[in-house]
């Protein structure tokens, strides 16, 4: 069927001037193919075929997943016996049974030390893990990879995103400055390397699709008006008791985005759940087919207006979301029904993109995104936000901000687009999208800071005019640059173990693979050469605490990581480039490192309103030497009659001169924290 028109008299076009325009399209074709969510970080118990209880986690995302022990030996499960096995190389670049069976109290005998921490190669990934035949899922670097189906129009428009990607960071802040002074037109629109316009501004319709496969006919499901409560509702609600997936985008877009959503009845689905899962959570052509039988289902039986979900009238749908009646395979284990997670579907974003399907009216459903209707592996309680909330971010056209490979965790929970499931895990409180994010989508706008004091609001309660990034770009080279912003416990952040200052390092001059290569080269301290090694991620959170915890994959974020007049509150250039501390402000593009002379400096008490100095030049001589303070003994948020103990432990981190228990502080090269020994 061909597609109608791209005009239409008898609608209002409204499509907003924004302030990264094509910048969007040029970072959103990282992956023309899976964008996913994050698995599950609660651990789940396994029974094997002798009885045995054994408690296993699952890493990764839908491209690319493992589980393991709670001691990080990586395991499999033989789909013949259900019996769990520790992993072995086969040889080949893939993993196999070792023979060796998964006990409740595992020892050496049952695994050694060539066991922990195996991965399936890349080829590996393709041939099993991701899918048989699905050459399309894999990361392609600056959009030219993919598969034969993909058109010669889109292939060309990937190699020229590779030859202008360089330019990004310029043009987000040349053009992001401009976005409250630019009036509605159609002459401008943001549009991703297919031609759908990418909506970040203004009100966005949403249809909600929800779908019943085969064999859950008799499972008792979210009504579809609690769905539409889910998606809709303003303020708290028993449903969803911090907000609704709106309430999501209109805190973090400072009410510049109102996603409104219509929601469908049930539609029944023509096979079973793990018919479309393919034993692989749905990382194959089937699940394609599911979404194409639904909307044949809706186009056929006259059931949606399509032309009112293309509000811009460029012949796309501007938003759509799937909700499907299983358990999300990302929670892992078996759920009560006895379905292993690789029989479930994992939540994720991927397009219909060798088969677009085009509604009788010429409306073309190019991409979609998934989520379970229900929450866990167990119960009829509806699903959660924070899924539904990172899948949508993937349609509004940002990707993943977590570590792709899973050497380390990205921008961790700083950012829902890397950490959905929150602080605590309950996917109720998705952080807030980091100032990064914020930027690429036109909600924030980059102030230069002036020498001397600066104010900074938080992200949280920012002014919906002219909500403010600090960009700090002196002496760094093109494409590199610091971004400082202030964090606190509101909203959906509310549950954060600390708030303060959060400064990202971001760097995409040196890559034109931008997401697909930056956000999987973790360096740190702990590496050979670094940082001369070039190892680092295009968008890092600079921690406060000098332990590069989220570049390690040890946390996803913690306390210690902001800054603030009662912990850190200083970063400053290398000063002694022999022996330099980290974290610092100089630049590291492409492994050349070279002093930035910033110095952001008396960090103010944590506050809804703080202040920093800035300034850039040599050291002063009376300026001390910059160090973090030692860690609290004690948690932020104990009382002021909890003191620590006045000399530090075994195995606490310290200063030079810290106080050990045991007599000396332990340095490591290039740590700014020792250890008591």
């Amino acid at each position: 069927m061909s597609r109608r028109p791209n005009t239409r008299t008898s609608r209002l076009v409204r499509t907003v001037g924004m302030a990264s325009l094509v910048v969007l399209c040029q970072f959103q074709s990282h992956r023309m193919t899976t964008s996913a969510m994050l698995a599950s970080p609660e651990p789940f118990f396994e029974e094997q075929p002798n009885g045995q209880v054994v408690q296993l986690q699952l890493h990764g995302d839908t491209y690319d997943s493992w589980m393991t022990d709670m001691d990080g030996y990586t395991v499999l499960r033989d789909p013949s016996s259900g019996s769990f096995f520790y992993a072995e190389d086969d040889g080949h670049g893939g993993l196999q049974p070792s023979g060796h069976l998964v006990f409740p109290n595992p020892d050496n005998h049952n695994r050694n030390l060539q066991q922990r921490h195996l991965r399936p190669s890349k080829r590996d990934c393709q041939g099993m893990i991701c899918g048989d035949d699905d050459d399309d899922q894999r990361n392609t670097v600056g959009g030219g990879g993919g598969t034969k189906h993909r058109s010669d129009r889109r292939s060309l428009r990937g190699k020229q995103i590779v030859k202008d990607s360089k330019t990004i960071v310029d043009e987000i802040i040349a053009k992001s400055k401009h976005r409250f002074n630019m009036t509605n037109t159609s002459s401008s629109p943001l549009v991703d390397p297919n031609g759908r316009r990418l909506r970040s501004i203004g009100t966005l319709r949403n249809l909600v699709v929800l779908i019943r496969w085969s064999d859950h006919q008799n499972r008792v499901l979210p009504s579809k008006e609690n769905i539409d409560i889910l998606m809709n509702h303003q303020g708290p609600h028993p449903l969803c008791p911090t907000g609704s997936v709106r309430d999501v985008y209109l805190e973090n877009s400072y009410g510049a985005l109102d996603l409104q959503s219509t929601v469908t009845d049930w539609i029944p689905i023509n096979n079973t759940e793990s018919y479309f899962a393919n034993g692989n959570s749905g990382r194959s052509q089937r699940i394609r087919e599911a979404i194409r039988y639904a909307l044949e289902y809706l186009d056929k039986n006259d059931l949606v207006d399509f032309d009112y979900f293309d509000e811009d009238q460029d012949g796309y749908m501007d938003s759509i979301t799937f909700l499907h009646s299983g358990y999300g395979a990302e929670f892992g284990g078996t759920d009560q029904f006895g379905t292993f997670y690789t029989n479930r579907i994992w939540s994720h974003k991927w397009g219909l993109y060798d088969i677009p399907f085009v509604t009788q009216s010429g409306v073309e459903v190019l991409e979609y995104h998934i989520s379970p209707s229900l929450w866990h592996r167990v119960g009829v309680s509806i699903g959660r936000i924070g899924v539904i909330a990172h899948e949508t971010g993937h349609f509004l056209g940002v990707p993943d901000m977590y570590d792709i490979d899973g050497g380390g965790v990205g921008l961790g929970t700083f950012d829902m687009m890397a950490n959905s499931w929150g602080f605590d895990g309950s996917q109720y409180f998705p952080p807030h999208m980091s100032a990064w994010t914020k930027l690429l989508l036109g909600w924030m706008i980059p102030y230069f800071p002036s020498p001397g004091v600066n104010r900074v609001a938080a992200a949280e309660l920012q002014d919906a005019t002219h909500p403010q990034v600090f960009v700090i770009t002196e002496g760094f080279p093109t494409g590199e640059f610091l971004l400082v912003e202030n964090r606190q416990k509101l909203g959906f952040d509310s549950i954060m173990p600390q708030d303060g200052i959060i400064i990202y390092h971001i760097d995409h001059g040196s890559s034109t693979a931008m997401f697909y290569e930056s956000l999987r080269r973790e360096g740190h301290p702990g590496q050979a050469d670094w940082p001369e090694n070039g190892n680092h991620y295009g968008v890092a959170v600079v921690q406060a605490d000098g332990l590069y915890q989220l570049e390690r994959g040890i946390n996803a974020g913690d306390a210690w990581d902001f800054y603030h007049s009662d912990g850190i509150d200083s970063l400053v250039p290398c000063r002694d480039p022999t022996a330099c501390q980290y974290p610092n402000t100089d630049s590291y593009q492409q492994g050349i490192v070279a002093r930035t002379n910033v110095h952001i400096t008396d960090i103010s008490i944590s506050g809804e309103e703080m202040t920093f100095k800035y300034r850039v030049g040599d050291f002063e001589t009376e300026e001390p030497t910059p160090a973090p303070s030692m860690e609290p003994s004690v948690h932020p948020s104990l009382g002021p009659s909890e003191q620590p103990t006045r000399c530090l432990g075994t195995g606490q981190r310290c200063l030079a001169h810290d106080n050990c228990c045991s007599g000396f502080c332990m340095y490591r090269k290039k740590r700014f924290l020792g250890m008591c020994r």
